[in-house]
């Protein structure tokens, strides 16, 4: 095992590869600070020990090559997770963010089917390197730094203790375990890889549909503030729940809908300028750069999406709300998985403990 400055030296050199995805040592030279001696020989370190693997070459300004380093995608492997009423999603990724596989499964009947099913998907998949990272998106109030279901009407639970749950999963290779908030997740996969890259400041509205008999329309919002991901205290930033189910208590015979479909067209629009209003009032406050529509179990309904548009911009009060953007999410429900892999990634190539760990193994 090399000593805890080299570990630290890997650790900053694989945390700028894993953000660009590829460097040569004259860029790490740059973004680590480190000596043209040092990281030449924590790449070499890196290299012998299965870490990092040669890409491709550069010429640089002078015309001699220059190779491109990148993350060894055998190295290890990461799970996102994504449980909802209609499905659960189970996708694998190898150490670079490469997509390995991908499994969708019919949706775990409760809590404790969730943990199961998840078990038993990492079970046959047959991982050929370890797994580094499990990141798990469910509907509800997440607590993530304590891994708890503080409140969910899809699984009918409260201080539900999650990731205590997952642990249990594992013995000694216990690996790093993100719990989050689907919608939360969905924000983060479209600042990472749709409509909102280079965008810092947005909100998301997520629109979920429920599964018949036990749960209604799901409404979920995801919050990014100078480009992070906004959870409030104890994970209850952006819910929505309570102005929503008064809606229907008032306004639809206390009837909650599974879906926007089963809503009348008279009261879908009503539906519609209500939320389109209150979105109004938070993006008023926050002032957001835009706001970013998903829905999760059905296709988008055209006359919501007016209705709501024309709301919102009724009620704007900053700047010219003729040009305020709002805008479809192009990744739907691919933006929970996305969005927990990209956070997942960012946590663990941190400097974490599993990471540090993991170095001190095998170098």
């Amino acid at each position: 095992m090399k000593n805890k400055k080299i570990i630290a030296h890997a650790a900053n050199i694989i945390r700028h590869l894993a953000q660009l995805g590829g460097a040569t040592q004259t860029q790490l030279l740059s973004l680590t600070g480190l000596r043209r001696t040092s990281v030449f020989y924590v790449m070499e370190t890196l290299f012998e020990a299965g870490f990092v693997e040669q890409a491709e070459s550069l010429l640089s300004q002078r015309g001699r090559p220059s190779t491109v380093w990148k993350l060894r995608g055998g190295t290890g492997n990461f799970v996102a997770a994504y449980s909802g009423s209609k499905s659960n999603t189970y996708n694998l990724y190898d150490f670079a963010g490469r997509l390995i596989s991908s499994k969708k499964t019919a949706a775990s009947p409760d809590i404790e089917r969730v943990v199961l099913d998840l078990k038993q998907h990492l079970s046959g998949v047959g991982l050929q390197s370890p797994l580094c990272g499990l990141a798990l998106g469910v509907s509800g109030i997440i607590d993530a730094r304590i891994g708890e279901i503080l409140h969910s009407d899809l699984w009918g639970i409260r201080n539900y203790p999650l990731q205590t749950k997952l642990f249990s999963i594992f013995k000694d290779e216990a690996p790093m375990i993100l719990l989050e908030n689907n919608a939360r997740l969905a924000a983060w996969g479209e600042k990472t890889e749709g409509v909102c890259k280079g965008v810092d400041d947005f909100l998301t509205l997520q629109l979920r549909t429920g599964r018949a008999g036990s749960s209604g329309l799901g409404i979920g919002s995801g919050v990014v503030l100078d480009g992070r991901l906004y959870r409030g205290f104890r994970g209850t930033g952006g819910e929505l729940d309570s102005s929503y189910y008064k809606w229907f208590q008032k306004n639809n015979g206390g009837v909650q809908p599974s879906s926007l479909s089963e809503l009348s067209g008279e009261k879908l629009l009503e539906f519609a300028e209500s939320l389109g209003e209150s979105f109004a009032h938070i993006a008023n406050y926050l002032s957001p750069q835009k706001i970013v529509l998903l829905f999760d179990g059905e296709p988008p309904l055209q006359p919501f999406i007016t209705a709501f548009r024309k709301s919102l911009l009724e009620n704007l009060l900053f700047g010219n709300p003729l040009s305020f953007p709002l805008e479809e999410s192009i990744l739907g429900t691919e933006a929970v998985p996305a969005g927990a892999l990209a956070l997942l990634r960012k946590n663990y190539f941190d400097g974490s403990p599993q990471l540090l760990k993991l170095l001190a193994e095998r170098l």
